[in-house]
């Protein structure tokens, strides 16, 4: 039995670190993947990762080419910019038009998990403070 018992937990540990290894390494390969995805919406990001794209270039291609990418990623970065406010205001209209219909409970669950949201995703949407869930008050 002992050695059953010893076997079985071999087992289990195996089986733990076999997941917690899985799970750290797919956390860290989506976090780049995402990271890449995020840097073409601003200037800069895009400038690189679209020259990656077009690569390799010669010095002459690279002066005619810069500017351009500058220019497309300046363009894109005001419009993901653009974007996210629109979201936002669409957002809080939405609120607004939910309030008559949820209850106080509801509605301060709202307000903490849309703070939480705009709290983690700095550089989309301002960072909402305490001030902002007591506006509506």
């Amino acid at each position: 039995m002992n050695m059953r018992f010893k076997s079985l937990a071999i087992l289990i540990a195996t089986l733990m670190i076999g997941v917690v290894a899985g799970a750290t390494v797919t956390g860290a390969l989506l976090r780049e993947r995402l990271e890449y995805i995020r840097s073409f919406s601003k200037a800069e990001g895009f400038v690189v990762r679209f020259g990656e794209l077009v690569e390799p270039l010669t010095p002459q291609q690279r002066t005619q080419v810069e500017p351009l990418l500058k220019n497309a990623g300046a363009e894109i970065e005001a419009i993901f910019s653009g974007s996210g406010e629109k979201v936002y205001a669409i957002i809080e209209q939405l609120e607004k038009d939910l309030a008559p219909h949820l209850n106080e409970e509801q509605l301060l669950q709202l307000q903490q998990r849309r703070l939480e949201l705009r709290n983690r995703y700095i550089g989309r949407f301002t960072i909402a403070t305490e001030e902002d869930l007591n506006d509506g008050e």
